[in-house]
């Protein structure tokens, strides 16, 4: 086991991982270090509804940077992660979209992560 599965649970649970208030989103790390991994777990609406395929779109500091989206690792327990290089300076952007073009993006709102 590695010293983040250690620390934050392995990746079919969870319970030690940092999240958001609603836990549809829960991350590794919050807030994460510039040039740090931050590891990304999904488990909200599009996986409430069935999708088989997850993709994570991501940007840094209000979108100011370019994004990109990749896709996610789909578990058994129908959760999807996916890890993700931080590069920007105050926080990182996140939301999420199925393979027809469903998006979760939090009522408009998005997801934001603090970086350090």
């Amino acid at each position: 086991m590695g010293i983040l599965q250690q620390i934050f649970g392995t990746n079919q649970r969870d319970e030690e991982f940092g999240s958001f208030e609603d836990r549809r989103v829960v991350c590794t790390t919050d807030p994460a270090g510039t040039g740090e991994n931050v590891h990304v777990l999904y488990q909200g609406l599009l996986r409430d509804a069935g999708a088989k395929e997850v993709y994570l779109h991501y940007g840094f500091d209000g979108w100011s940077k370019p994004g990109d989206t990749i896709p996610m690792q789909r578990w058994d327990n129908g959760n999807f992660e996916a890890d993700v290089y931080a590069e920007g300076t105050r926080e990182m952007n996140l939301c999420f979209k199925d393979a027809v073009g469903n998006w979760d993006n939090n009522s408009g709102k998005n997801w934001s992560l603090r970086l350090r």
